[in-house]
């Protein structure tokens, strides 16, 4: 099976090519903003929309009264188009929010689509406009390039996330299934009995980010040494969130090559987090990222993932007579006892076990049927 796979690398470009990346991305925000007033003005005024082929042929002519638009790479400026209408087209279909302007500030990309200028090699990317760029190998890609987005995080780095078509290999039947309750005091509980602890990633840099924040409000805005305050909180951001994405790549990659069949609840994290008392708990726990990494890892494997009803009762049902006690429990009560056969529950571990259990029927289901 054929499957799209990113490959990302540090990127240690010179002076010249910062400054050529740096006028990518802000030709490639003026696109996308301008095309979008474009197609807001058009509504409003004709009740007309743009379409993707619309705003490519609109290109040429904006280039001859805007030069400077040339100097960057125009398959950069054509996916920026494509995204706007993808974005467009999410709106309507899918529900999601309204594109948005882009701003200066923050973490700036480009993708340029133009696979056959682009190469790796032992030390350096060459990428179209840019030509050799210095990188970190810290692994070795594989299957055919796509494209290639080059980035620049908000602490100043640049990397560039070169995409392949990648012929991946199902992993060897194992034939173990497992039901996953995910929680806040132990990040996951399988019905196996193994826990796996809440790093607690944000509350352990708590105290040092708000001492940086702290320092960030004093500086005078607009100075040097602002900005270079601004550089540190958005370091201790950036730590938070590699140290949050490397344990849910390795817990969710150790998962998939030790069972089957991996039965999770699907959580309505969006809801969830409206609970003002729970939601930097909740946010920093990123259960959401952890069943998305699930999902492709799975597909990857060729294993099977079974996500269980969001209002699924796994909590409140006893494990080994299925009596529901509708008795309401909150976060404090670790463990209960079933009222109808009177055995003791850890909390989380019974909800595994209903998981699995519930998984393992909804498979049945259709074969029976």
């Amino acid at each position: 099976m054929k499957v799209h796979k990113a490959f990302k690398f540090r990127l240690m470009p010179t002076k010249e090519q910062k400054a050529q990346i740096d006028r990518t991305f802000g030709c490639c925000r003026f696109m996308y903003n301008h095309m979008l007033e474009r197609r807001i003005k058009a509504y409003h005024r004709r009740k007309e929309g743009l379409s993707y082929f619309d705003m490519q042929n609109l290109l040429p002519k904006i280039k001859q009264y805007l030069p400077w638009l040339a100097e960057v790479d125009s398959q950069a400026l054509k996916y920026t188009c494509r995204s706007l209408d993808d974005a467009y087209k999410g709106f309507f279909k899918s529900g999601k929010g309204f594109p948005r302007f882009k701003n200066k500030h923050g973490r700036q990309s480009y993708t340029t689509t133009k696979a056959s200028a682009i190469h790796v090699f032992e030390t350096h990317i060459q990428l179209p406009l840019l030509g050799k760029v210095l990188y970190r190998n810290s692994r070795s890609i594989e299957g055919t390039i796509c494209h290639a987005t080059v980035g620049r995080s908000s602490t100043g780095k640049y990397y560039a996330s070169i995409l392949c078509k990648v012929e991946v290999n199902a992993l060897p039947d194992v034939g173990t299934v497992v039901g996953v309750d995910l929680g806040l005091k132990d990040f996951a509980i399988t019905s196996d009995g193994v826990v796996y602890k809440n790093q607690k990633h944000f509350h352990k840099m708590e105290k040092k980010l708000k001492r940086e924040q702290r320092k960030l409000s004093r500086k005078q805005k607009g100075s040097r040494n602002r900005n270079k305050q601004r550089l540190k909180v958005a370091a201790v951001h950036e730590r938070i969130s590699n140290c949050r994405t490397d344990f849910l790549h390795k817990l969710s990659t150790t998962m998939v090559r030790e069972n089957q069949i991996i039965c999770v609840e699907d959580l309505n994290v969006k809801g969830m987090v409206k609970n003002h008392k729970l939601a930097k708990a909740i946010s920093d726990a990123a259960w959401g990222k952890f069943i998305r990494q699930l999902e492709y890892k799975v597909l990857w494997a060729g294993r099977t993932l079974v996500k269980i009803p969001t209002f699924y009762p796994s909590s409140q049902i006893c494990s080994c007579c299925g009596y529901l006690n509708k008795e309401t429990k909150n976060l404090a009560v670790r463990r209960w006892e079933c009222p109808e056969c009177g055995v003791s529950h850890d909390r989380d571990k019974n909800a595994a076990i209903n998981i699995i259990k519930k998984g393992v029927g909804m498979l049945a289901m259709p074969a029976s049927a």
